[in-house]
C-alpha cells in the first residue's frame, strides 16, 4: 500500500530565487576601514562618501558600537546631498523596519530616486517593491523593466531575478534556456540564490538535461550557505535517493536545518514524516504542531489538520498547538528574516 502523505510536498518547486540587494565593492570597503578622527570631520563638514562610511560603521558595528538610529541619522544625511548607495540603503533599513518603524511608502520613494540616478543594487531592490506590491500596485513589468536595468550593469541579484521570471514565464515569455543562460553567467558568484536557482534548473531539467548529481552540487552549496529552499531540496533528493543513495535520516536532518531556516516547505516535510514514521517513530502529536507551524488556512492545510484531528484526542491536540506556538516565538526572528530577505544587507561576491 502507497503512504498517504498528509501534504503533496515531495515535489520540487520551480520558484524565484529572489535576490538580494549586493553593494559594490568600493563602498564594503568605506564602510569596514577603521574610522579616523577625519572621517568624522570631514562627515560633519557634508562629505557624502564619508557621512555614509559613518552610517555603514554605525549600521555593522564597525569600529564603533552598532547603533541604528546613528546610522539612519548618517544615511539620512548622505542620502539628501544625493549618495546614491546611501538613498539604497535608507531604502533597505526603512523596508525592514531596522533602528525605525517599517515605511514602505518612503522605502520606495528611496529606492526609486537612487535607481533613476543608475544605481544598480537600487534598481534591484525598486523591482522587488514592484514585484511584491510594495507601496505600489504590484507591476510585474515594472519590476522586470528596473531587473533588466540593473542586470545590464551586472548586478548578479537582479540576474538571478530575471531567470526566475524566465523559467517560470513570469512578466515574460517563458524561456528556461535563456534562464540557464542568465545564471551560468553568474554562477561564477558562487551567491545561494545563484546556486539554488541551478540546482532547480538540473533538478527539474529545465533549460538543461536533467541532472541529479549536478543538482545536488548546487543545492549542496547553496545550503551549506544557509539558504532555506535548497536546504529542503537538498532533503528531497536524499529522500528520493537522486543523485545519492536514499537517506532517509539524512533527509530528516536537512528538513529539521531547513526548518529552523524559516522555510515553509520543510515544515510540511516534517509533518509528513511524523506522520508517516519515515526516519522517526510516528507521532501525530507532533506532526499536528508542524501542520500548525505551517500555518494558513489553505485547503491543503486544513485537509491536513481534519486528518490528522481524528488521530488525536482534544488534549493532544491542545499539546500540539502550545508546542507550535513556542516554536514560533522562538524562532520569530528567523521567520520575520524570510518574509523580508529581498532587502537584507550587502553580500559582497
Amino acid at each position: 500500500m502507497r503512504p498517504v502523505f498528509l501534504f503533496a510536498v515531495f515535489l520540487l518547486l520551480v520558484v524565484p530565487g529572489y535576490a538580494r540587494q549586493i553593494e559594490p565593492n568600493h563602498t564594503s570597503a568605506l564602510a569596514t576601514r577603521a574610522l579616523s578622527s577625519s572621517t568624522f570631520r570631514r562627515a560633519n563638514a557634508g562629505s557624502s562618501n564619508d557621512q555614509f562610511a559613518l552610517a555603514k560603521a554605525y549600521a555593522d558595528g564597525a569600529g564603533v558600537a552598532q547603533d541604528f538610529s546613528q546610522a539612519l541619522y548618517w544615511f539620512g544625511l548622505a542620502a539628501n546631498r544625493g549618495n546614491a548607495p546611501a538613498m539604497n540603503e535608507l531604502g533597505r533599513m526603512l523596508a525592514n523596519g531596522v533602528g525605525t518603524a517599517p515605511d514602505d511608502r518612503q522605502a520606495f520613494q528611496w529606492f526609486l530616486r537612487a535607481a533613476s540616478e543608475g544605481y544598480a543594487p537600487a534598481q534591484t531592490n525598486l523591482g522587488l517593491m514592484y514585484f511584491q506590491g510594495r507601496s505600489v500596485q504590484v507591476d510585474v513589468d515594472s519590476a522586470i523593466h528596473w531587473w533588466q536595468q540593473a542586470a545590464a550593469k551586472g548586478e548578479v541579484y537582479a540576474t538571478t531575478n530575471l531567470a526566475s521570471a524566465y523559467l517560470t514565464g513570469t512578466g515574460v515569455r517563458k524561456d528556461p534556456a535563456h534562464a540557464f543562460a542568465l545564471l551560468t553567467a553568474a554562477a561564477k558568484s558562487r551567491l545561494p540564490a545563484v546556486a539554488f536557482s541551478l540546482g532547480l534548473c538540473y533538478d527539474n531539467g529545465e533549460g538543461v538535461a536533467q541532472n541529479f548529481d549536478q543538482a545536488l552540487r548546487w543545492y549542496r552549496m547553496a545550503a551549506d550557505q544557509g539558504h532555506p529552499a535548497a536546504t529542503t531540496n537538498l532533503g528531497l533528493l536524499y529522500l528520493q535517493g537522486h543523485g545519492v543513495k536514499a537517506d532517509m535520516i539524512e533527509a530528516l536532518r536537512l528538513f529539521n536545518l531547513a526548518a529552523e531556516r524559516g522555510n515553509p516547505r520543510a515544515f510540511a516535510n516534517l509533518a509528513n514524516a511524523y506522520h508517516l514514521g519515515q526516519g522517526v517513530a510516528a507521532d501525530p502529536v507532533t506532526a499536528y504542531m508542524w501542520v500548525e507551524i505551517a500555518g494558513g488556512s489553505g485547503e491543503s492545510v486544513s485537509a491536513a489538520r481534519k486528518k490528522l484531528a481524528a488521530e488525536l484526542t482534544p488534549s493532544e491536540i491542545q499539546e500540539a498547538v502550545r508546542r507550535a506556538v513556542a516554536w514560533r516565538s522562538l524562532h520569530s526572528d528567523v521567520l520575520h528574516t524570510q518574509r523580508s530577505q529581498f532587502f537584507h544587507d550587502k553580500t559582497s561576491p
